[in-house]
């Protein structure tokens, strides 16, 4: 991302802006380099900010209902999104946690089941959350980081295959360094994440997300009403969450598929001494 922004527009890394002025009609940022310590300066027409979001739970004086929020005001809710007081729920951005429009979207449906529904609560589950950036080119992502993977203790495979190496990709003028897609995957073959930064590759990283939380209603089991939750590891089945129907399935050809699919042939130990796939 950092190569291909670059050949359009000038990309400062390890800056942190200490200060803004107006001079001769331009607006300038002063910048601390985080690396080296020194100041420097750039000039512009306009300035944006992107700084994210915060709570207005201040604005709203939330602490007058008596519902609690953590100390940087968003609202504490427990799995089935109720606050703490009686018949008070709370969902997206209010509760903090991932901040994303389809986040809210799922929270929204598990809150409505929740509150009208009858028999056993449903529970939140933000394991594989996955969210896209629609810059040029696009990126996704979902689950852990392959150093997120290490540090919580996984014994690990990765694989990377770039656009350029199936047809689709060649065909659409993509280069070795243009897009790339991997995956990381434990021991068993459980998928823990994904990325994939190119053309399409929200779309690529759905199929991923869909994986992750397929095999986690085991089909024997008949008893099974789907419309209440069920902890994944109390009702996994061997092949919960793994990367096998993958393996298993054709791919359309030629498709952007195609760097999924072929992505296992590249799978290599990470920090997995005996090894065999």
């Amino acid at each position: 991302m950092e190569r291909k922004f670059s050949e359009h527009l000038q990309v400062l890394l390890n800056q942190k802006a200490t200060k803004v002025d107006n001079k001769h009609g331009k607006k300038v940022v002063e910048l601390l380099d985080l690396n080296s310590n020194e100041i420097s300066q750039i000039s512009a027409e306009e300035i944006l900010i992107a700084t994210g979001r915060r709570s207005n739970a201040d604005i709203l004086k939330v602490e007058k209902s008596g519902i609690q929020t953590d100390k940087l005001g968003w609202i504490l809710t427990n799995e089935f999104l109720k606050t703490n007081k009686s018949d008070i729920w709370a969902i997206g951005d209010a509760n903090g946690k991932y901040q994303f429009r389809h986040k809210a979207n799922y929270d929204a449906e598990i809150c409505t089941r929740n509150i009208f529904g009858h028999g056993k609560k449903s529970s939140v589950d933000y394991s594989s959350v996955p969210w896209a950036i629609f810059t040029y080119p696009q990126i996704a992502h979902v689950g852990m980081t392959q150093k997120e993977a290490i540090d919580k203790g996984y014994h690990i495979y990765s694989a990377v295959k770039t656009y350029s190496t199936i047809a689709k990709g060649f065909a659409m003028g993509l280069e070795a360094d243009d897009a790339l897609f991997k995956l990381i995957v434990d021991q068993n073959y459980q998928i823990l994440g994904a990325h994939a930064i190119g053309p399409h590759a929200a779309l690529l990283i759905q199929q991923i997300v869909y994986l992750m939380n397929a095999g986690y209603t085991c089909p024997h089991d008949e008893e099974v009403d789907i419309s209440k939750t069920i902890p994944k590891a109390a009702n996994s089945c061997p092949e919960a969450g793994s990367f096998m129907p993958i393996y298993k399935s054709m791919v359309i050809h030629p498709s952007l598929n195609e760097v999924v699919g072929w992505s296992l042939g590249n799978l290599k130990p990470v920090n997995i001494t005996e090894h065999h796939h």
